[in-house]
Parts: structure tokens; C-alpha cells; sequence
């Protein structure tokens, strides 16, 4: 390499402007911002998704369904967000401007910005995935045709049509590749400007997460609940408004792209509003999850392990009887520490398990019965079996 070669390389990535001076010595910023915030969205976030796992281990039954794929997926796309967000903090570090780093080492960066937003990118699709088929489920579980029903579906289809889009636009915006992050590369195009593909991300990103984060509460306050209950239930899902924070502050600083050459300086304060937006969708599912879970934790000390592990004490005698030693450690009660009370009375505390039956189906085997019409029952299932006499009378 020749020594004018050299010497650009070793000069600055851009010209500082007036009044400023290139100090590649203490360029500024910050490492230990990029740390903290790293480490601590990382824990909160691997945090969010185990309360939501595990509080579907206490469940019964203990079903795992797309959402809960869904978020693992995204916990997974997020530490490799994470990992390149380090790699960055390491060098140059976040908020520095781009006149104090070196044109040979503006590559490695713009290479690790570039995987990052793909990273962001597939991390925001499944994370959104993994909110709205849950909220289906809790909103809508007969699969009703109404408005939360076709909102869902079209933010469902949106959302991934328009994230897989981004992902392809940003892996391949340029001919060839290496142009996107290599700045001496000479010849190919970018038909594709990388700024205007972040506005347009941020906009619809924000578009969506508005739109989120007011869904559940519509449902919530038209329950006919009193608006104290309201208000608990509501504080469990408006979580999502730091992601509209955040997401409002990448947009604001996604603009700037526009009309600054500082990339080193925006892209980074870009990616701490990603980070806390991304955050913020696994906190939106999981969050709802820990007063389940906070139940089984602290209703009785081994209950959660043996509803984990799935251990149940068993009658001494050779046939099953339901009683009070079978059920769960928070199922049990004293007969003096309840009232006499009508058959009818119902008290908060009183939980039922339910066994959804399609159609169709009926609820026990009668002898003789069709097999194909049978469901299995839960263990602490509850048979009920209504009469009824019509008798038809005349009119005198």
C-alpha cells in the first residue's frame, strides 16, 4: 500500500465541520452507555420471555403454541441484535462523531450496522408475531368474526409481509454487497438509500405499535367490570407505550440521517431507541404473565415446582376419588375456614378450570357412544348432567 494510500486511511471518515478538530486519541461518546444499556435490555428481555414460559408450565394444560415459538425466536434474533450493539460499543463506541474515527475502521462499522438492522428488523417481526397471536387467543378465543378479529389478522399479514420486505431490501440494496459497507469500493450501485428504507421503517413501526398498544385496551374498558378492575387489568398491557416512546425518539433520529453525515453519531443513538423498543415488545408479553405466575409462586411453598414437574399425590386406595387431598396445594381449604353459603354464591377466590369442546363433541362416553365424540377429560374435571321436563298445557 502505497503511503498516500495510507495516509487516507489514517485520516478521518469525514471532514470535521467548521470550528471542530479530529481527535482520534478521545473521540468522545461513550462505552460504558453502550454497556449498561446492552447488558440490562438483555437480562429484561430474557427475563420477560421466562416468565412467559414459565407461567405456561402452570398452566393446565401445559400447552406451548405459536406465540410461545415465536418469542424464543425473537429472544434468539435479539442477542444477535445484542451481539453486534457490543461489538460496536467496543469500537468507536456510541454517540461518537464520525470526524474523530479513522477511514479504516468506518468499514468494520458500517458492516456491523448493517447486520444489526436485519437483526432489528426479524427480532421486531417476531416479537409482534408472537403479541398478536397471543391476543387473539385472550381476546377473541371462539374465534369470533368480529373487528378484533380481522384487526388482528390484517396487522398479522402487514406485519410480516412488510418486515420480510425490509429484510430483503437491506441484505441486498446494493451491487454487489460489499458496497454497502466498504467506502473505497469503487463501481456498482445502490438503487436502495438506506436512510429513506430506516424513515420508512420507522414510520410504519410506530404506525403498528400505536395501534398495538390501543387494542387491548379497547377491549378491556367495554368489560363489564368496575373501573377499578378496569384500570388493574389495563396497567398489565400498557407496557407498550414505552415502545411508542422509543420508537418516536428512532424516528426522530432516523430523519436526521437526511441531512447529517454524522452516521457514527445517529446510527448509534438510533440503535439505544431500538433497543428499548425491542425491549419493550417482550416486556408487552410478558408482563401479563407474572401475576399468574407471582400466584403460583407464593400461594403455597413446592407448588410451582410440583405443577412444573407435574406431581400429584395419589388417593391411597385402588380407585380415584376427587377430594381435597387430591387437589392442588391452592385448590385445598379447611371446611372451617369457609362459611355456609347457597349453592349459588360465588366468591372471588373460586377458581374453575373450563374444557373447551368443540361443536359437535360431547363432554363424556356414554356406553355405546361413538368414539370419535369422546374428549379427555382433565383430571379435577367437574360432569354435570341437566334435565328437563317440558310438559305442554292447554289454555283454559
Amino acid at each position: 500500500m502505497s503511503d498516500s494510500s495510507s495516509s487516507i486511511l489514517d485520516g478521518p471518515s469525514v471532514a470535521a465541520p467548521a470550528g471542530q478538530t479530529s481527535d482520534f486519541d478521545h473521540p468522545g461518546g461513550s462505552h460504558q452507555l453502550g454497556y449498561f444499556a446492552i447488558i440490562f435490555c438483555g437480562v429484561v428481555a430474557t427475563l420477560a420471555t421466562l416468565s412467559r414460559l414459565c407461567s405456561r408450565l402452570v398452566m393446565k394444560p401445559r400447552v406451548f403454541g405459536f406465540e410461545e415459538g415465536f418469542l424464543v425466536c425473537a429472544l434468539g434474533l435479539f442477542a444477535g441484535f445484542n451481539c453486534m450493539c457490543y461489538k460496536i460499543a467496543i469500537y468507536p463506541g456510541f454517540l461518537v462523531h464520525q470526524w474523530n474515527v479513522r477511514l479504516r475502521d468506518i468499514e468494520n462499522f458500517s458492516y456491523r450496522l448493517h447486520l444489526a438492522s436485519n437483526f432489528y428488523g426479524l427480532t421486531l417481526l417476531f416479537v409482534k408475531l408472537a403479541i398478536l397471536v397471543d391476543w387473539s387467543h385472550l381476546f377473541n378465543p371462539r374465534k369470533l368474526r368480529n373487528s378484533m378479529f380481522w384487526t388482528i389478522r390484517v396487522l398479522l399479514v402487514v406485519n410480516t409481509v412488510y418486515y420480510l420486505a425490509a429484510f430483503f431490501l437491506e441484505t441486498f440494496r446494493c451491487t454487489p454487497r460489499q458496497k454497502m459497507w466498504d467506502p473505497l469500493y469503487r463501481g456498482g450501485h445502490c438503487p436502495i438509500h438506506a436512510d429513506v428504507l430506516n424513515i420508512v421503517s420507522s414510520v410504519l413501526n410506530l404506525a403498528s405499535d400505536v395501534i398495538i398498544l390501543a387494542l387491548p385496551q379497547w377491549i378491556i374498558w367495554r368489560l363489564n367490570l368496575t373501573k377499578a378492575k378496569k384500570a388493574g387489568v389495563s396497567v398489565l398491557f400498557v407496557i407498550g407505550i414505552f415502545a411508542t416512546v422509543c420508537g418516536i425518539a428512532r424516528m426522530v433520529y432516523s430523519v436526521q440521517t437526511l441531512s447529517s453525515s454524522d452516521y457514527t453519531y445517529v446510527y448509534t443513538a438510533v440503535g439505544l431507541w431500538s433497543l428499548g423498543e425491542l425491549t419493550s415488545g417482550f416486556l408487552v408479553i410478558g408482563v401479563p404473565a407474572l401475576p399468574k405466575l407471582y400466584r403460583s409462586l407464593y400461594s403455597e411453598p413446592g407448588s410451582f415446582l410440583r405443577r412444573v414437574l407435574g406431581r400429584h399425590t395419589a388417593n391411597s386406595g385402588g380407585g380415584h376419588h376427587i377430594g381435597s387431598s387430591d387437589l392442588p396445594p391452592w385448590r385445598r381449604t379447611s371446611p372451617s375456614s369457609r362459611a355456609p353459603r347457597d349453592p349459588w354464591d360465588v366468591y372471588d377466590n373460586d377458581h374453575y378450570d373450563l374444557l373447551s369442546v368443540q361443536p359437535g363433541q360431547a363432554t363424556h362416553m356414554e356406553a355405546g357412544q361413538d368414539p370419535s365424540y369422546s374428549v379427555e377429560l382433565p383430571k379435577y374435571a367437574v360432569l354435570r348432567e341437566d334435565q328437563m321436563d317440558v310438559i305442554s298445557q292447554s289454555k283454559v
